[in-house]
């Protein structure tokens, strides 16, 4: 799904109004709410689901990223106790990742999700010592990766700025914002999603819980909080969640020449340049 799509999308879901019920109520369509939903659902098909998202699906995180979609942990520390507690963060992520490629695939959604690994790049003598950290817990985990100096980067990436750095193929790259659309496009019966429905109180009610947004409220058994760290202002510790915004800078089309050279295929990179 290309940007032009995605800005000619269908309307919005309608946003909640008026008094409701529903056996669980989600808050925050993103990764997290969908997969919770979805999840309950296979549990419980018979349950009524609501999703409520403050904005536009797509508007917030979930579709403004880079598109890194990793396979394994990005854990420097290999010591023993460690490994062993992200061999198991892995294991979990792998089958995250073959659960959403599969959903990809059985409702074809067009969002560029390509197994193309990732690089870690580094030019100053702190981003080199981090990539050698990194390394050893790459080395210890017996996960594989290749190491490249400056001229092997250079060809594959196609800039002679960084002086050495890391391939792991254990990385999927995708549009994020076309993925999100897509898994809302197809989310299965029985959850409704509520665009444009911002969570504003969640009080209980019996034994219930009463979930108001601008123009409604929903009760419900059930709720769970899926919209990270805006969860502060729903009740969620305030003292242990804090929101962390980051930039990123997007060019025009590349013409083909200037694309072949430095984008032949696929890839993304994450650098230690500090």
């Amino acid at each position: 799904m290309r940007l032009e799509r995605l800005a000619n999308r269908a309307p919005a879901a309608p946003a909640l109004h008026g008094h409701s019920e529903a056996d669980v109520v989600i808050i925050g369509a993103g990764y997290t709410g969908f997969a919770a939903a979805s999840a309950w659902q296979q549990a419980r098909p018979e349950d009524r689901i609501k999703i409520l998202e403050a904005d536009r699906v797509g508007e917030g995180s979930p579709g403004r990223n880079s598109g890194f979609m990793l396979e394994i942990a990005l854990a420097n520390d290999a010591r023993p106790e460690e490994l062993e507690r992200m061999e198991k963060l892995n294991a979990l992520s792998r089958q995250t990742m073959a659960l959403l490629r599969e959903r990809v695939e059985r409702f074809g959604i067009d969002c560029q999700l390509e197994r193309s690994g990732t690089y870690r790049a580094a030019r100053s003598a702190i981003g080199q010592r981090a990539l050698n950290q990194y390394e050893a817990f790459l080395k210890a985990a017996g996960l594989s990766y290749q190491r490249l100096n400056g001229s092997q980067l250079a060809e594959r990436i196609g800039t002679r700025y960084y002086t050495q750095g890391i391939y792991s193929p254990d990385c999927y790259l995708v549009q994020p914002a076309a993925l999100i659309v897509g898994l809302a496009d197809s989310l299965e019966a029985g959850i409704e999603l509520h665009e444009h429905s911002p969570a504003t109180q969640i009080v209980p009610d019996g034994k219930k819980w009463r979930v108001t947004t601008p123009e409604g409220e929903v009760t419900a058994g059930q709720v769970i909080l899926a919209n990270n760290a805006f969860s502060r202002a729903l009740g969620a510790d305030p003292s242990r969640l804090t929101a962390i915004y980051t930039y990123a800078a997007i060019t025009e089309p590349l013409p083909e020449p200037e694309r072949q050279r430095i984008a032949a295929t696929t890839w993304g990179c994450s650098p230690h340049t500090a």
